[in-house]
């Protein structure tokens, strides 16, 4: 009789980024809790969204946009995840959307002013 064993498996999909990559795949590795196969091709089908994903997406492309105006760029520094979190469910959302708001205002105030001189030029 052969030495192998069998063992029942679950299938998943694990996502996140790059730079995770090798560390996620040795972890694995030691932990022998992963057998991996090359992908064939077959179209891989989207998990359920956490519930307060909308929300922080929202928040997050709402202060990419005030980066975008503001001409900043982010730092080269990770936050740890808890900070992150921490800051979305502060007062930096609110300041964020204050920021947003005065944006706003700066470039309708922008878009009138540039109206009203070409009028005058006429």
């Amino acid at each position: 009789m052969s030495g192998l064993t069998t063992a029942e498996m679950s299938r998943i999909l694990v996502v996140g980024t790059s730079d995770e990559l090798a560390s996620t795949l040795e972890l694995a590795a030691r932990l022998r809790a992963i057998h991996m196969i090359d992908h064939d091709g077959e179209v891989l089908g989207l998990g359920s969204p956490n519930e307060d994903a909308d929300d922080i997406s929202r928040r997050l492309a709402t202060m990419r946009g005030c980066m975008s105006q503001l001409k900043s760029s982010p730092g080269s520094n990770l936050i740890r995840l808890d900070r992150v979190r921490e800051s979305l469910s502060g007062s930096l959302s609110e300041s964020m959307l204050s920021v947003s708001e005065d944006l706003t205002r700066l470039e309708d105030s922008s878009s009138e002013l540039e109206q009203l001189q070409n009028r005058s030029n006429f």
